[in-house]
């Protein structure tokens, strides 16, 4: 099965999949979860579990995008956290781009690097489309490869 989900349904993808092998929905080894500018979606208890049971479970973040990075982490406050792992473009997402793999949540050499993010970023994954492009896409010979 796999589950994905942009911004707040990033979110949404990152709870249903882990609910789903928690509870025995579907095999750990059978669910690919892929999020594309995931906010912070738990607490740290939340990511420890999030990464005991998924096997393959990626967060995706375009070059400067902001919302990886909401909540902010506030000394004193509730604490939130990511699960790893982070994909991050730090280019235009094209066809042939480099990324870095970031094995850490919150990896301060990886989108945590970056002070002066662009809400734009946020809005546009791969190949610099709109995301409110990609459905009229459809699934057809003419998407980049």
């Amino acid at each position: 099965m796999r589950v994905t989900g942009h911004s707040l349904g990033g979110s949404l993808a990152s709870i249903f999949g882990t609910l789903a092998i928690h509870r025995k929905l579907f095999d750990a080894t059978k669910v690919k979860t892929i999020t594309l500018g995931q906010p912070r979606t738990g607490d740290e208890n939340y990511a420890k579990a999030h990464d005991l049971l998924h096997k393959y479970s990626y967060r995706v973040v375009h070059r400067k995008d902001p919302v990886p990075h909401l909540p902010p982490k506030i000394p004193g406050s509730d604490p939130v956290f990511h699960h790893r792992y982070e994909i991050w473009y730090n280019n235009d997402m094209g066809t042939f781009d480099d990324y870095s793999l970031c094995l850490r949540a919150d990896d301060d050499s990886c989108s945590n690097s970056q002070i002066d993010l662009q809400f734009n970023d946020h809005t546009h994954y791969f190949w610099m489309m709109p995301l409110s492009e990609w459905g009229n896409w459809g699934c057809n010979s003419t998407l980049p490869h």
